[in-house]
């Protein structure tokens, strides 16, 4: 039967995810004050735990009632939904009885003894873990706790082994346009909302098939047909659309990931074909490279052959909050950034980064607090192909640290203080392609005698620079 869901209580249920961690929270902070005031040195806080637990218990209970307003909307597995749901509300039960049990202590002792022992916490951790398991099986798909776990864990938790990985594509004529490039996109940007266990929109996209079966809309993938086929038509809407995909501030294609989307569906959609049997012209080619990660002049990769790098140096870099990411799966390259918090390259030791010289190949360091006396470490890193330092205080004597990054293709020196000294260093970098330097000193003169010897360059100097974009990456590493 249909039932009309009043747009308030959905517009409510909106708010579950926000309100959702606080008993999470709350709780944890619950059962730990439960269990470390047992201990002589730590007994003060005993005093503090009904007040906690109280905040858990409530903020459970509302949880449960935005929770499920939410569901009203539809479009989750529905046996996920149900273990979700009711392990949720019996958390919240729990911490309740919890609560009201100890707050009359003296009434209840003896008959529920049991409530004023550590055990009900322990019970509390449990509901906890697999409430919260199936939440993130609602929202991310039930596989994606073990998506990259070894085979052993995936068995054990009911999962297929992994399949081999298809091999690293090196030649662009060997790359399957479905396999290598259409199906990797589509995972990564669309599959956290059209998956086994959240249809949004009735609609899977997981497999070929599921993408021509389409959704409650109508069909997703219509080969030859861009008008017919929705999940074209969503990704190239304005991003404030109400319609646009991906949705809910997620990151959407880029650029050239709608291009080669658009150029696939309209050349039939093959399932599996390699780019060597397609036609590719000269506009579709450099996007198919960009997006595989080399032979295009801005974000190419080195051509050579890099060890992975080591998990320890990997590590270090994390710890110092550097963001590290492969630049595409199977291979071992790898781009850095500076974490999304803020937090400035002064605050970070750069050294840390130079045991992965050899497989650092993008770095991102723009509006970083970047000096010219880190451009000696950076300088270091000789497997470098692109590199943006732009609006940071750089000047040409920095600049000068970076004449050994022979593989640079990309130098983004946008908002910096460099002049035209800088522009007769950089004529020397013998892969570069694209440089950037808008709103530095160089001046027009400066610019025409480096592009009088260096013709090969594309220098941006002025407005143009606005619209560039840089591809995004694959994976992050540890997290």
């Amino acid at each position: 039967m249909f039932v009309d869901i009043p747009d308030f209580a959905l517009f409510l249920g909106r708010f579950h995810p926000l309100v959702v961690h606080l008993p999470i929270g709350f709780l944890l902070l619950a059962i730990i004050i439960a269990l470390v005031s047992k201990r002589q040195k730590f007994k003060q806080l005993k005093a503090s735990l009904d007040f906690v637990l109280s905040l858990g218990a409530a903020s459970a209970v509302l949880a449960c009632i935005l929770g499920y307003m939410l569901s009203l909307g539809g479009e989750y597995d529905p046996d996920t939904l149900f273990w979700h749901q009711w392990l949720g509300i019996g958390l919240a039960a729990l911490s309740v009885l919890l609560y009201w049990v100890r707050s009359k202590k003296q009434e209840h002792k003896r008959r529920l003894v049991w409530l004023h022992s550590t055990y009900p916490f322990f019970a509390i951790l449990v509901l906890l873990t697999f409430t919260g398991h199936y939440g993130g099986n609602l929202t991310h798909g039930s596989t994606y706790l073990f998506q990259y776990a070894p085979n052993p864990l995936r068995v054990m938790a009911g999962l297929e082994p992994k399949a081999a990985p298809r091999p690293p594509v090196t030649v662009l004529d060997s790359a399957d346009v479905f396999l290598d490039v259409v199906h990797p996109l589509i995972q990564s940007k669309c599959n956290s909302c059209h998956n086994a266990d959240k249809k949004k929109g009735q609609l899977l996209l997981t497999t070929y098939d599921d993408m021509l079966k389409g959704g409650k809309e109508g069909p997703s993938l219509v080969p030859g047909n861009l008008q017919a086929s929705l999940m074209y038509q969503r990704v190239t809407l304005p991003s404030s659309h109400e319609d646009y995909m991906p949705a809910e501030g997620k990151t959407g294609l880029t650029a050239d990931e709608v291009a080669i989307l658009g150029w696939w569906i309209s050349h039939e959609a093959p399932q599996s074909k390699q780019l060597a049997y397609l036609d590719l012209d000269k506009e579709i080619s450099p996007k198919f490279k960009r997006v595989l990660g080399f032979g295009a002049s801005d974000s190419r990769l080195p051509d050579k052959q890099i060890a992975a790098a080591d998990s320890s140096a990997i590590k270090a870099a994390l710890t110092q909050g550097f963001i590290v990411k492969s630049i595409y799966p199977e291979s071992n390259f790898i781009e850095i950034k500076l974490p999304f918090t803020g937090q400035k390259l002064a605050d970070m030791d750069v050294q840390v980064l130079l045991p992965l010289k050899d497989q650092i190949t993008w770095l991102d360091f723009a509006h970083g607090e970047v000096k010219d006396q880190h451009l000696e470490a950076i300088g270091q890193l000789t497997s470098l192909s692109r590199l943006n330092l732009s609006n940071n205080t750089l000047t040409d004597a920095g600049i000068k640290q970076l004449m050994k990054l022979h593989e640079l293709t990309y130098l983004n020196l946008y908002g910096t203080d460099i002049s035209d000294a800088a522009l007769t260093d950089l004529k020397a970098l013998p892969k570069l392609k694209s440089l950037y330097l808008w709103q530095t000193q160089v001046s027009d003169e400066g610019v025409a005698a480096f592009k009088a010897e260096r013709p090969d360059v594309r220098v941006t100097v002025g407005e143009s620079f606005m619209s560039v974009t840089e591809p995004d990456s694959a994976d992050s590493i540890g997290g």
